[in-house]
């Protein structure tokens, strides 16, 4: 009867390994015998490639509501502040250009409020679409624990914090100069004059000027009066004009002139051409508060203030500080955020309740209004503030994540329901 052991040299089948793709072929028995059995062994990496898909896998998930949440948060605040530029841009020549200036130039304080907001929406509705399909479930069965779901979360958490530190750190400063710009060529006439036929227009003191009829082509009128301290004109037609001075030069037409000496009429007389220089006020600076014009500043000047550098004459220290710890707890904040989403936007489940979707929402304003506060009244001690804000807010994201994970997934949301549905079946009851 033959041996059903291998002799020396035989080869050890191992068919089912081999299909697998653990092993490249046939292991002779010989290497068997002679290897090391101390040796570590190879450390498989087919765990590592399971979780590599799945991270890809979850990354797809938050990407598209990422940049779907963004493009729609800057596309309804553009619309919401357009109307009113465009009333502010009536009397200017191109207004057109002067409207994609100003989008321009509030599009990053849009994507510093966007982009937190979609951080928080994009990690929710993935999380909450694996679990609405079940897939959570099967994650937890194969070993995957909270933590290796979050693994991705937390790496859009840490993408989002760089770009709101360029942001709010570079971008949005230089759009608040760009808006400040702008409201100050419009206010000088760089633009062109700001005049509505039928009323009256200090452009300086002693010079007014009143038009009937806009014309065609832009600084044009019909139906001139201009006074200028002891001159009355009256015109037909004008156009006006800037020279390099800031002076407004308008070319009349076509009018009658009288002059004045101590409220007595001293002459007058009729022109064909005339061109008459205006001088023009100088336009006031935008009124902002100190904490707004620290809005204004980069970050790297911000640091400088506080460290009361000569180089940077204006701004105190106190305000400095506030404004750069408020910079710097948004970027923080963008870290708790997964854990909201993860503790709150999961439903229970044969449930698809979105309460703790909406209660994340107004948790993201609460911070927004208490980071806000925090930098314009408590400037003295903002970094103590910010600190304890930051802390609360890590606290209450590591009890809600305690509490799913004693709980289990959806037990907050499953809470939620039963405290909002009990308040109604009361008043049902009591008004049926």
């Amino acid at each position: 009867m033959a041996s059903a052991i291998p002799s020396y040299g035989e080869t050890l089948q191992q068919p089912r390994l081999v299909e697998q793709g653990i092993l490249d072929g046939p292991l002779p028995l010989d290497k068997l015998i002679r290897a090391d059995p101390k040796a570590r062994p190879r450390r498989s990496i087919l765990s590592h490639r399971r979780i590599l898909l799945i991270d890809r896998y979850i990354a797809s998930g938050i990407i598209a509501p990422f940049a779907a949440t963004v493009a729609i948060i800057v596309m309804l605040l553009t619309l919401e502040n357009v109307p009113r530029l465009i009333k502010a841009m009536v009397d200017v020549y191109d207004p057109i250009n002067l409207l994609g200036r100003y989008v321009v130039a509030l599009l990053p304080e849009y994507l510093g409020f966007g982009l937190l907001v979609a951080l928080y929406l994009s990690v929710a509705l993935a999380l909450r679409r694996l679990a609405l399909q079940g897939e959570l479930e099967i994650f937890a069965a194969a070993g995957f624990s909270n933590a290796a779901i979050l693994k991705v979360p937390i790496i859009t958490a840490f993408c989002v914090a760089v770009l709101i530190f360029g942001i709010r750190g570079y971008a949005q400063p230089w759009g608040e100069r760009q808006l400040d710009s702008l409201g100050t060529e419009i206010q000088s006439g760089d633009h062109g004059l700001r005049i509505r036929p039928g009323t009256v227009v200090h452009l300086a003191k002693d010079v007014a000027l009143s038009v009937d009829r806009m014309g065609i082509a832009p600084n044009t009128f019909s139906g001139v009066f201009v006074q200028t301290g002891t001159t009355t004109v009256a015109a037909a037609f004008a156009t006006a004009q800037f020279d390099s001075d800031h002076r407004l030069r308008l070319i009349l037409e076509d009018g009658t002139f009288v002059r004045w000496n101590r409220g007595s009429w001293s002459g007058s007389g009729q022109f064909a051409r005339l061109e008459l220089p205006l001088p023009l006020g100088a336009a006031l600076p935008p009124r902002i508060s100190p904490r707004e014009q620290l809005d204004r500043v980069r970050i790297d000047t911000l640091l400088a203030m506080t460290r009361g550098e000569p180089r940077v004459s204006t701004g105190s220290p106190n305000g400095a500080i506030a404004a750069l710890a408020a910079r710097i707890a948004g970027m923080c904040f963008c870290f708790i955020v997964p854990f909201l989403a993860f503790a709150l936007a999961i439903p229970p489940k044969r449930s698809r309740s979105a309460i703790g979707l909406g209660v994340g929402l107004v948790l993201l304003v609460v911070f927004i209004r208490m980071s806000a506060a925090v930098e314009a009244v408590y400037a003295s001690n903002a970094i103590s503030f910010f600190a304890l804000l930051l802390a609360g807010w890590a606290v209450a994201a590591w009890l809600l994540m305690r509490i799913t994970t004693a709980g289990g997934l959806g037990v907050i949301e499953s809470h939620l329901i039963k405290c909002i549905s009990r308040p109604i079946a009361s008043l049902g009851r009591r008004y049926r």
